[in-house]
């Protein structure tokens, strides 16, 4: 009856009210997550190239840097 109450006074439940979860996906789901992305980011890649600019290049290249001097730390 609370959530009935709730809801009828602004059309959704209480933000108070509201359980979060946050997803825990398997190790095999998450490998299938990120081949899924590896696919999506070289289906993308013709379209990127055609728009890329030397400004994006360049900041490309720095994040490649730190990538690698993050992983030289470890």
């Amino acid at each position: 009856m609370l959530q009935r109450l709730a809801t009828a006074a602004n059309g959704r439940p209480d933000a108070q009210n509201v359980v979060h979860r946050f997803a825990s996906p398997t190790v095999e789901e998450a490998q299938a997550i990120f081949r899924t992305r590896a696919l999506l980011e070289v289906a993308n890649l013709p379209d990127v190239l055609t728009r890329c600019q030397p400004p994006h290049l360049a900041a490309l290249e720095a994040i490649i840097r730190q990538e690698q001097q993050a992983h030289e730390t470890l």
